[in-house]
């Protein structure tokens, strides 16, 4: 499983408590998660927080110093080498902000994956502890790289400790998220009936979260299969389709108010899917030729950006009293 890819966190902000990862679809403000979701949405903001930072860690380190040779202190540029990630504003990045993480991990309810983000948290706090000074301050010429080299050997140590941790993790979150997709989907169906638009805007997001789920399993293998892609393509488009009469009469009605995150919404899902059905297509042509196309990565990104734009739109949804 590919671990600093944009698109392992991308569609974990969909849920709970941010936005991409934070529970099963967008939660209104009415909603209010109990404990276990609670606990689910920490899990998502570690994920949403960490996950790519510190694989884009990695992956520049070893920009610099050779896998095989390992540190030697003599590489081109050592002094730019970053040895631990830089935080970003707004972004939980540093030691001091791991005591909130610590502390919220030992409310109940009890998971059996605490442990593995006990661990994921462990392995935060040693990596972004490390002084990233000793290099651009020349330390390393003071002990002949005795610090450098402990501080490589314990990045190879703890990387893989952090993402076998985030892999249990994220397994938890994706179980949890899809149960309550289903549950939601059902209460939306019991409350309003199928067909209603609060139903039809969880299964949008619930399609549009499979879609995505799809490129993430295609993308793991050089040559993915597409036969799922074009599945979840078409199944998004057949709930856009469905909703879009409806929505389109409601938005003519002189009470419709403002429908600007509706219409975004739609929008997105329909540019989601078709990009969707477009990529499957190619991959098509890609099983064919054995040979994945130059601009794979940038369609795969644009999936992405539109799926997060559709739940950005969904999050600002508002239900008038008409709108059933």
């Amino acid at each position: 499983m590919t671990r600093s890819s944009k698109m392992r966190s991308a569609w974990l902000s969909v849920g709970l408590s941010i936005g991409v990862l934070c529970g099963a679809l967008p939660a209104h403000a009415a909603d209010k998660p109990d404990a276990k979701a609670a606990k689910i949405g920490l899990y998502i903001h570690m994920i949403n927080a960490w996950v790519n930072q510190v694989g884009e860690h990695e992956s520049s380190f070893f920009q610099v110093v050779d896998k095989k040779t390992g540190i030697t202190c003599k590489e081109p540029n050592i002094r730019m080498l970053q040895v631990a990630p830089i935080a970003r504003p707004g972004e939980d990045l540093t030691v001091k902000d791991l005591p909130k993480f610590r502390a919220a991990l030992k409310k109940a309810p009890k998971l059996d994956t605490d442990a593995a983000a006990a661990q994921m948290i462990d392995a935060v706090a040693l990596i972004f502890a490390v002084d990233n000074n000793y290099f651009y301050d020349s330390k390393y010429l003071g002990d002949d790289c005795k610090r450098g080299k402990e501080i490589h050997a314990m990045l190879l140590e703890t990387w893989p400790k952090f993402f076998h941790a985030e892999h249990e993790i994220r397994a938890a979150v994706e179980k949890y998220t899809a149960e309550q997709d289903l549950v939601k989907l059902a209460e939306a169906e019991k409350k309003y009936g199928k067909g209603s638009f609060h139903w039809y805007e969880r299964k949008l997001l619930l399609d549009a979260k499979a879609l995505i789920k799809s490129v993430e399993e295609a993308a793991r293998e050089p040559l993915g299969d597409p036969a799922p892609l074009h599945a979840a393509a078409a199944a998004l488009q057949k709930t856009h389709d469905e909703l879009k009469p409806l929505f389109q009469k409601f938005a003519a009605g002189a009470d419709a108010g403002d429908t600007s995150a509706w219409s975004y919404m739609m929008s997105y899902a329909s540019e989601l899917a078709r990009d969707a059905e477009s990529r499957a297509k190619r991959m098509d042509a890609e099983v064919k030729k054995k040979s994945i196309n130059p601009y794979a990565k940038g369609e795969i990104e644009k999936l992405i950006k539109s799926y997060n734009d559709l739940v950005g739109a969904a999050n600002r949804l508002t239900f008038s009293k008409s709108m059933k």
